[in-house]
């Protein structure tokens, strides 16, 4: 499903970005 992919490719990289400011 590449759907469910990219939702978490864009969930990982929103993580990351929050976690990498903090």
């Amino acid at each position: 499903m590449p759907h469910k992919e990219n939702f978490l490719r864009v969930k990982i990289e929103a993580g990351e970005k929050k976690y990498g400011e903090h």
